[in-house]
């Protein structure tokens, strides 16, 4: 994470800079950017994965896998966190992005 006002990184560690404020991700945001990959690591069995840059009301900005068929720069979508990819013995959740 990235503070918008001085650029500073967040410190996972708490140490260095322990004012950083956790926000929940998820509701409503818009869609800024997406990308589509097809060059996919074995075990993934689909022809191609869509991500998303989306930014919230109070101006954080996330990744996120797209859940859309036809997505758009501008739309509105609705993140929640979601099982985004299976392996045999893991799990691994991260933030999906639907249509509003």
């Amino acid at each position: 994470m990235v503070c918008k006002a001085c650029r500073t990184r967040r410190d996972p560690s708490v140490t260095v800079f322990p004012d950083f404020d956790k926000v929940p991700l998820g509701g409503p945001c818009k869609l800024l950017t997406w990308t589509r990959i097809f060059a996919l690591p074995d075990g993934i069995d689909r022809p191609s994965i869509a991500f998303g840059i989306v930014e919230f009301p109070n101006g954080l900005r996330a990744l996120g896998q797209l859940m859309v068929d036809d997505p758009r720069p501008g739309a509105a979508l609705v993140a929640r966190s979601g099982l985004v990819r299976e392996l045999v013995g893991r799990d691994f959740y991260g933030l999906q992005l639907f249509s509003a």
